[in-house]
């Protein structure tokens, strides 16, 4: 059975259609969402949603804004045997969570990822990244083992077995798959795959992609994670991306 983790921040906008991608998904035991004391809707909005379709919802809050304590904190009630940590924008198509224990089972993986598309309709996001994660991620973990935290099934016993996310600084789901990859066999999902929304990318200014890319590079050539200062326009705007445009 799997516990899913969802951390949120304002997420509003956002968190029903997660929630709702969820609805007729098999073998979930909990959904638990972690919030950052969210200045919106967000939690209340999430459990009208999840009374309404019967979710096993709890909300539990975080002390900090921190998504590796924010993950963390709701990794320590899991009862599942196996943990799904999920964004707050990130939709599951039909029979996902099935498909992901058979492949996960079948292949032996005790931690995996999925490849992940745009929601949004529009042709350019769309192809950047189905390039990214058909062409450039692959190409990376040829070299690097590392998976994204948006989609991210960990075994609860391997969970316990790294520590956890690494709390105070960005880049926490690189530094938590190197990891974890010492410890035990991980991969990518071949059978499953998420959509989630480019928010991030919707105003972003030329100066914002850089330092993304600048953080991207340094967490990756480094292997390690990268200090919440070094990616202070990245901080600045988290909460704040604006109406979903899917």
């Amino acid at each position: 059975m799997i516990s899913i983790v969802i951390p949120t921040l304002n997420e509003e906008a956002y968190i029903a259609k997660t929630l709702e991608s969820l609805l007729n998904q098999e073998k979930v035991l909990e959904i638990i969402l972690v919030d950052a004391h969210s200045d919106d809707g967000t939690v209340r909005i999430a459990q009208s949603i999840a009374d309404k379709m019967h979710l096993p919802l709890r909300v539990i809050t975080s002390p900090v804004r921190d998504v590796g304590k924010q993950r963390n904190l709701a990794a320590a009630q899991c009862r599942g045997e196996w943990i799904l940590f999920l964004d707050a924008d990130v939709l599951l198509p039909a029979e996902f969570t099935s498909k992901a224990l058979t492949e996960l089972e079948k292949r032996k993986l005790k931690l995996a990822g999925t490849p992940f598309f745009a929601s949004e309709p529009a042709t350019f996001y769309r192809i950047v990244y189905w390039l990214y994660a058909r062409v450039l991620f692959p190409i990376i973990r040829i070299f690097i083992p590392v998976l994204h935290g948006c989609s991210l099934f960990v075994q609860m016993d391997l969970h316990k077995r790294t520590g956890g996310f690494r709390e105070g600084v960005t880049f926490e789901d690189y530094d938590y798959s190197r990891r974890a990859a010492q410890i035990a066999k991980s991969g990518v999902l071949r059978d499953v795959y998420v959509r989630t929304s480019a928010r991030r990318f919707y105003n972003a200014s030329a100066a914002d992609n850089w330092e993304l890319i600048r953080g991207t590079a340094i967490s990756l050539l480094q292997n390690r994670a990268v200090a919440k200062e070094d990616l202070a326009r990245y901080q600045k705007k988290t909460g704040k991306h604006g109406s979903p445009r899917f």
